[in-house]
């Protein structure tokens, strides 16, 4: 018997035109997740009920937020509880808010604590409002857990706060450790669960804080976290100022223990905004092997989330809140992932807001724990980014600055889907599947951003 070999099929032929090549071999950051400020008209919208359980669905499944940040100001230890008046109607908003930031020392010793100076009850109805549902959402709707950080909101400034106080807690490092164990201790007996991040202090240079206080700060958190069973992650220093990130950070590591400590670097983008600053971010990512995380900056674009994800080597991303309503919402605002319009209250309306359609593009497919590898584009008209979920799937987003036909290659042998959004026309489009042999061949209308 005489067997024929059978004849191999010939290689594709090599793409031509405009071609982005996706390179898996060569890898960068574990992406953490799309964050956002758990602000979502829940405070201040009469209709809040009306639209809550829909854009909670929204933040899942079409932005694909995954963590949250909850506050714990600094006032929660005080001798009374100032949130049951506001609540009640019986003070008003500019009565309420210099008492957030104005704590008084439950005794003097950090060690000895008057657990009846600690009022959680804002902290509660926002965990309740806000972080249970959305929690709930994201375990129903996609299988995934809530990463939540534990914010601790300290200013001192005319705008913020109170420009004098009875003391200065992320100053004093025993006391600060007591204030955030407490916080800790309270909700794994109330809700079970603890967050999973404690971010040390937003924004300090609102309140004269440097970086040697945070390093102090850090260690003393650690340790009494660790001594009741607490180990979250640690993220500082949140700085209002870009090139502080770097500076303060370098500050924190002089402090002995504070390395150890601390593990996510956190910056912000408001001030000192350089494209040196980014690269000294993504610099301490490098030399410390720390995860960095942009965590705030209400004008951001989705150029600047490029520059964080291929500079700054961030691993988490945060423009700033869940969502605003009002009479009529802006959807050039670049705060917010969605407005909500209120001007009939009986029937709210939720948009999703331009540069955020261009965020779910990145984040609605890449998920926590994807990697960033290498990618390579033949025009400037491309700019391309490329991920390896944890499930293996690989995920190619190349934001076009205008028109263009292209080819996506580099990809393995698979079922291939193609979504693509533009800021102010069409978005979320999804195309047919279609099989990959290295190379997929994709068309963006306009501007915008697609995924493949």
């Amino acid at each position: 018997v005489v067997t024929e070999l059978a004849t191999p099929p010939p290689p594709p032929p090599p793409p031509t035109g405009l071609t982005v090549r996706v390179n898996p071999s060569t890898t960068f950051q574990t992406i953490r997740g799309l964050q956002a400020a758990s602000q979502d008209g829940s405070m201040e919208c009469k209709a809040y009920s009306r639209y809550q359980s829909a854009l909670h669905g929204r933040l899942v499944n079409e932005v694909g937020l995954t963590r949250l940040t909850t506050a714990l100001r600094s006032g929660m230890e005080d001798t009374m509880d100032f949130f049951p008046l506001w609540q009640s109607g019986q003070w008003t908003m500019t009565q309420w808010r210099p008492e957030w930031f104005t704590p008084v020392n439950d005794n003097a010793d950090p060690f000895v604590t008057d657990s009846s100076k600690f009022h959680w009850s804002f902290l509660d109805w926002h965990i309740e409002k806000v972080i249970q549902p959305i929690r709930a959402r994201l375990l129903a709707d996609r299988g995934d857990s809530l990463y939540v950080v534990l914010t601790v909101v300290d200013f001192k400034t005319a705008t913020h706060g109170s420009l004098t106080r009875p003391f200065d807690v992320v100053k004093n490092p025993d006391e600060y450790a007591e204030l955030v164990t407490m916080a800790f201790i309270h909700l794994q007996q109330k809700y079970g669960w603890v967050p999973n991040a404690l971010e040390l202090t937003l924004e300090p240079e609102h309140s004269a804080v440097y970086g040697v206080d945070l390093g102090r700060a850090a260690v003393a958190a650690r340790a009494r976290l660790a001594g009741k069973g607490f180990h979250p992650d640690i993220i500082a220093p949140s700085t209002t100022g870009l090139l502080n990130g770097s500076t303060y950070w370098d500050q924190m590591l002089t402090i002995p223990g504070a390395r150890q400590a601390l593990s996510v670097l956190g910056y912000h983008r408001y001030t000192q905004i350089s494209d040196s600053a980014v690269r000294f971010i993504g610099d301490r990512y490098t030399r410390d092997n720390v995860p960095t995380a942009m965590l705030e900056y209400n004008e951001a674009t989705f150029d600047h989330l490029y520059q964080d994800l291929t500079v700054g080597m961030t691993s988490t991303w945060m423009a700033f809140a869940a969502a605003f309503c009002s009479q009529s919402p802006n959807p050039t605002n670049k705060g917010v992932y969605y407005g909500v319009g209120i001007a009939d209250t009986l029937n709210p309306t939720i948009n999703i807001t331009n540069e955020a359609k261009l965020y779910r593009q990145v984040f609605n497919y890449a998920r926590p724990g994807a990697v960033r590898l290498g990618t390579t584009a033949g025009d400037t008209l491309l700019r391309p980014l490329a991920f390896r979920n944890a499930n293996g799937a690989i995920v190619a987003v190349i934001q076009t600055r205008g028109a263009a036909t292209f080819n996506v290659t580099g990809l393995p042998l698979g079922t291939y889907g193609v979504n693509w959004s533009t800021p102010t026309g069409q978005w979320n489009v999804e195309e047919a599947q279609r099989v990959g042999v290295d190379s997929v061949r994709v068309t963006m209308p306009a501007a915008g951003v697609l995924t493949v």
